[in-house]
């Protein structure tokens, strides 16, 4: 059931003015019931009002290498192709050599303003969503330094969209599963995540969903996470954006033009990537 694509909206319209249009054309259906609209205003009602456009806004990369496939592909599809990159965070522990080489990633491609820190650096977070505007984070591992960070800044609830993977890693672990109590939290204290399940294309599904590009469905519902970590609907649970299917041939083209920019001058002002 398609109830809102990501990427339809025009990247300078208010939250405000989404919001009026989607009561519009919910309250139309719902007067107009009889007539025919009854299944549009049920699949409105329960989608409820969309996200805003967030193209633009700082993104902050929650990744980890190793157990998770498709992560270096799409850190370096990150790195080159995404001006909002903002802040990339390791898993506490993370050995300094990874952290070297991924600083020397960003440097080498001009990106000497995005930051990167292992585990819930609360003094670097601070700094980087300080201010009015949202800010993206794109959760690739499992939900622990989101967690953490909403714990220590529980401020931050209504400011950080949030993107989690929610899909298996290697040998078909759940990835909520390898902290349950995070998993449940983050979507006890975030605002409506938009979590994305298992999908052929992995993480980069994930990637492209934060980026709300227009191949990416997905419904509004609530959820709860079972004992193994997996994500399922549950009435009374927690209100969530759940994808429901990405158009294959969308992908692949947007995918094929993130390989291409891989071997492309570094990020300029002429180019516009989220």
């Amino acid at each position: 059931m398609r109830v809102e694509v990501m990427g339809d909206m025009d990247d300078d319209e208010p939250r405000e003015a989404i919001r009026s249009a989607w009561g519009s054309l919910a309250g139309f259906a719902g007067r107009y019931r009889g007539l025919g609209y009854g299944p549009l205003a049920d699949r409105l009602g329960a989608g409820g009002p969309p996200r805003g456009p967030l193209t633009g806004a700082p993104l902050i990369l929650d990744i980890q290498f190793g157990g998770y496939p498709q992560a270096a592909e799409v850190f370096h599809f990150a790195v080159r192709n995404l001006r909002a990159l903002t802040l990339v965070i390791l898993p506490a522990g993370t050995h300094q050599r990874v952290v070297s080489t991924v600083s020397r990633q960003l440097t080498d491609v001009g990106r000497q303003g995005a930051s990167v820190v292992t585990g819930a650096d609360i003094g670097v977070i601070a700094s980087v969503t300080d201010g009015p505007s949202m800010v993206r984070w794109l959760g690739l591992r499992q939900p622990s330094t989101l967690s953490q960070t909403l714990r220590s800044m529980p401020e931050l609830a209504d400011k950080l969209a949030v993107t989690q993977f929610a899909g298996k890693t290697v040998g078909g672990q759940h990835v909520f599963g390898r902290d349950l109590r995070a998993a449940r939290h983050v979507l006890e204290a975030s605002n409506e995540p938009l979590l994305v399940g298992n999908h052929p294309v992995g993480l980069t599904a994930a990637y492209a969903a934060a980026q709300q590009l227009p191949f990416v469905d997905f419904s509004r519902q609530a959820v709860g996470v079972g004992p193994d970590g997996s994500v399922t609907a549950a009435p009374g649970g927690y209100p969530a954006w759940v994808t429901t299917n990405i158009d294959q041939t969308g992908f692949h083209y947007w995918w094929s033009g993130q390989l291409l920019a891989l071997t492309g001058p570094p990020i300029g002002d002429y180019q516009q990537h989220g």
